[in-house]
């Protein structure tokens, strides 16, 4: 029987083999590498975004609070007007009483009689002559 040396068709073989698997492997590193690459890339830009939304969320912010506290400011001035307008109406009001008081004041009194001073405290009268 003859014996058959297959020693080096079996290294050649596993040489081929060995270059198949370091090149798969160098293949698979630089797609793990790029797809590592890819998504620090994609959650870099999104990170971006994401930041430039919240900038100008709080220029918004900043702004609406300023047209808040322009309002409030607002609120307050007309407040302090409707006041000064409920006490100039009141005085308007009164204008007719003092008037008319002066008038009954001349029908009321005898001739001949004359006053010094007339004060006034609510709706009392207080006069002296």
């Amino acid at each position: 029987m003859r014996t058959i040396n297959l020693r080096p068709w079996r290294e050649e073989r596993n040489v081929f083999l060995q270059k198949r698997f370091y090149t798969q492997l160098a293949v698979t590193a630089l797609l793990a590498a790029s797809i590592v690459g890819a998504s620090y890339y994609y959650l870099t830009v999104m990170l971006n975004r994401q930041q430039d939304r919240n900038a100008y969320l709080t220029s918004e912010i900043s702004r609406l609070d300023a047209k808040l506290k322009e309002i409030q400011e607002l609120k307050s001035k007309r407040e302090r007007l409707l006041e000064r307008l409920t006490a100039i109406q009141e005085l308007q009001g009164t204008r007719p009483i003092i008037v008319r008081t002066f008038d009954e004041l001349v029908e009321v009194m005898p001739d001949g009689i004359h006053y010094q001073s007339l004060n006034r405290f609510g709706e009392e009268m207080s006069i002296n002559g």
